[in-house]
């Protein structure tokens, strides 16, 4: 006999004290635990096996929705679908499910940087849309977040959040989560199209900028940081994502595993960078990253390097500059000083382009790399050089 109402009731007030299995009728059951839970469960068999599935707890699902769920279960055995795998997919019901489930079976094996569009959509993402379900996720919800990041002066990064909106919405269309994309008719140049900077620091502004550093109460870590920059032509993340067993100080070089082009770099050091090195790991606090967080075991931000600069901007007294304008002045300073063209790209890690292929045609690598050394070398000369000429060294 099927249990009904009445006896669901007496279940509630008088506990058995011990775990039953009150049965209903096709399979559904009501579980009751020792501790007076109950749980709505069915029965089904699927491809030879027996399952059971849980509905949810009484009284907060009543009888016929417990009815009702267990006549979707078998509906889906009916038409060969394991309810099982059928409910995990019902998880991803939200744009936080989805960006979830994108970040794990997605950007986990084909991103190299996780740490970049997990902050993005815990800060930008989530905050906005992330409790709008996929099945009423329209054009403008798209647009809501995106009018956000823009009404805060942030420009390039609402083109950047929503590029990222646009990879996560055609994967979720590819794995059956959306219908439609909402971001399909949408363009990154609507939020900004991105004009290329062509800053770079002169003699002077390298001088000036080289003595005001440590004048500005900025952290020795952030000021260490930035001279290694200028000196090597490398990028932030490339020295806030390293760790010392990347950098070999007695023989003079960084290797960098992972690079904005995906391939690895490794780059010599010259006498003065290396002894920027060696200051910066009196202050790494015997971490494994050469730029420790303070706040975790992970590495620091390089936004940290970024925003300390911006804040210190008006103490410069010269044009606004940035820290990746370091690498423009890397790059111009040694084309300036006579590096060869080739030996500057090979440094700063960029494809050789056809023309200057030829120049590194049966070359081998250990001698490229000497090369590169002494390029490295001379720059740090010119930039010593530089600061004594103006007195600012």
């Amino acid at each position: 006999m099927a249990i009904g109402k009445r006896e669901l009731d007496k279940v509630l007030i008088n506990p058995a004290g011990k775990q039953v299995m009150h049965n209903h009728e096709l399979g559904l059951s009501l579980r009751e635990s020792a501790k007076g839970v109950l749980t709505w469960q069915g029965k089904y068999s699927f491809e030879g096996k027996q399952y059971r599935v849980d509905y949810g707890h009484y009284p907060q699902m009543s009888l016929r929705k417990a009815e009702d769920a267990h006549a979707e279960t078998r509906h889906l055995v009916a038409e060969g679908i394991d309810p099982k795998l059928e409910r995990q997919q019902e998880v991803v019901i939200t744009v936080k499910d989805l960006c979830r489930e994108w970040m794990a079976k997605y950007a986990a094996h084909h991103r190299k940087r996780l740490a970049i569009p997990e902050r993005e959509i815990k800060a930008d993402i989530n905050p906005s849309i992330g409790h709008i379900k996929l099945s009423i996720l329209k054009v403008r919800h798209i647009n809501q977040c995106i009018d956000q990041i823009m009404a805060r002066g942030s420009k390039a990064h609402a083109r950047k959040i929503l590029g990222l909106l646009r990879q996560i919405c055609a994967w979720g269309v590819r794995r059956g989560y959306l219908k439609n994309d909402p971001t399909a008719s949408l363009r990154k140049s609507e939020c900004y199209t991105p004009k290329p900077r062509e800053r770079y620091l002169n003699r002077e502004e390298i001088a000036l900028v080289w003595k005001k550093l440590p004048e500005l109460g900025l952290s020795v870590q952030v000021v260490l940081a930035t001279k290694i920059l200028l000196l090597t032509g490398q990028r932030r993340s490339e020295i806030t994502l390293s760790k010392w067993q990347h950098l070999d100080l007695e023989s003079g070089s960084w290797f960098i595993p992972e690079t904005k082009n995906g391939k690895p770099h490794k780059i010599p050091l010259s006498k003065q960078v290396i002894s920027l090195f060696e200051e910066l790991k009196e202050y790494s606090n015997n971490s494994q990253y050469v730029m420790p967080s303070p706040k975790g075991d992970g590495p620091m931000s390089e936004k940290v390097i970024t925003r300390a600069i911006a804040r210190k901007q008006s103490h410069f007294g010269i044009e606004h500059w940035t820290p990746h304008d370091l690498r423009r002045t890397a790059i111009s300073g040694m084309n300036g000083i006579g590096v060869m063209p080739h030996i500057v790209e090979l440094l700063v890690n960029h494809s050789l382009p056809e023309m200057l292929r030829v120049y590194v045609q049966g070359k081998q690598d250990s001698e490229l790399f000497e090369m590169q050394r002494d390029a490295l070398e001379q720059w740090s000369n010119h930039i010593q050089e530089v600061c004594h000429a103006s007195g600012k060294a």
